[in-house]
């Protein structure tokens, strides 16, 4: 694919930090009905990013699963889920049963996270001292002819 190829798009990122499952709903469901809007993606931290650790903080993919059964258009995904937070295989399950919830809509990435603030650790399959050992789950899960029960 060449850039002349590509199309120009626009999407949305909306935090969980501090925020409401329904402030985040009716942001989704607006950008849902926007035709120039194509994508929403969520962020994959446990804790806010500034402030309170203890604020609130939805986790991103239980979140993603419910934006995806009220929405209906929009592409969507959690911008980087980070290698280190979840089983390969429970993560792999995730996101196949998120895309069936979706109708084929999610956009999957996967990196190493963070090591730290503010230090961080190289992406999966750049030389450095994170192994991606979820890729091989997540790409069965997601070449199979047809997702596990």
């Amino acid at each position: 694919m060449t850039a002349q190829d590509r199309e120009l798009s626009f999407g949305i990122k909306t935090s969980q930090m501090g925020l409401t499952y329904q402030e985040i709903l009716s942001t989704w469901r607006q950008a849902d009905q926007v035709p120039a809007i194509s994508h929403a993606w969520l962020w994959d931290h446990m804790v806010p990013l500034r402030g309170d650790i203890t604020g609130a903080a939805l986790e991103a993919w239980t979140l993603l699963a419910a934006l995806a059964a009220q929405t209906s258009r929009l592409r969507l995904g959690v911008i980087v889920t980070s290698n280190r937070l979840r089983n390969p295989a429970l993560l792999a399950k995730m996101a196949a049963t998120t895309d069936i919830i979706a109708g084929g809509r999610l956009d999957f990435g996967i990196g190493a996270g963070a090591a730290g603030s503010p230090a961080r650790t190289p992406p999966c399959g750049s030389s450095g001292r994170t192994e991606c050992r979820s890729s091989p789950p997540v790409r069965r899960s997601a070449t199979s002819p047809r997702p596990a029960p």
